[in-house]
């Protein structure tokens, strides 16, 4: 009987260990995607950022465009030679 009460407790203590290890398993799996979940929302916020410089570029550009292109057709500016026209 004592032997059968070893065996048991032995079993017991084999299964304790068991879960043990699968939830230390477990936590080092959850802090690892933590980390990934950490880097993929720092990439997202750069990201983010890199669009929105890049929207700022583009509304920008189209600016310096239309004054050019004003400046080109209504100013007194000379671009390739070529003169605005002077009206009567």
């Amino acid at each position: 009987m004592a032997n059968a009460a070893r065996q048991m407790v032995n079993e017991a203590r084999k299964m304790v260990e068991k879960v043990l290890e699968e939830e230390a398993k477990a936590k080092e799996r959850e802090r690892k995607v933590r980390v990934v979940c950490a880097k993929a929302k720092e990439k997202a916020m750069i990201a983010q950022e890199n669009e929105r410089m890049c929207k700022i570029a583009l509304i920008l550009s189209w600016l310096i465009f239309v004054i050019v292109m004003l400046l080109c057709c209504f100013g007194s500016i000379e671009f390739f030679g070529v003169k605005r026209l002077r009206l009567p």
